[in-house]
């Protein structure tokens, strides 16, 4: 059984579901970064889907980048693969987050 992975599911909002992908929307003001993650237990590259899968995956990564495209009038459309990679920097991210909250505290208990 697909589970999402605690991290995404906390710095994401439900978004839609596709035939294979759920869909979520970082937590981010800057950018509109969508994020399609497949509903398949154990998978973590999209390699490892079936044929079937990967061209699914693409058919609903291209009309999601389409979308996107047309709303927001973009030259480029950046997608990125890799699941791993993001949550890497998710965890980047709030690391980054807390030691700038750390550093704040300590300059305002001096004051």
């Amino acid at each position: 059984m697909f589970t999402l992975h605690p991290q995404l599911a906390q710095d994401t909002f439900f978004v839609g579901d596709f035939p294979l992908c759920t869909c979520r929307l970082m937590n981010d003001m800057q950018f509109p970064w969508l994020i399609l993650i497949p509903r398949v237990p154990n998978v973590t590259e999209l390699y490892e889907l079936s044929e079937a899968d990967q061209a699914q995956f693409l058919r609903e990564s291209s009309w999601l980048s389409s979308q996107l495209s047309r709303v927001f009038r973009a030259d480029k459309m950046n997608v990125d693969n890799d699941i791993e990679t993001v949550i890497k920097e998710i965890r980047e991210a709030l690391e980054e987050e807390e030691r700038e909250d750390a550093k704040e505290m300590g300059e305002s208990s001096r004051s």
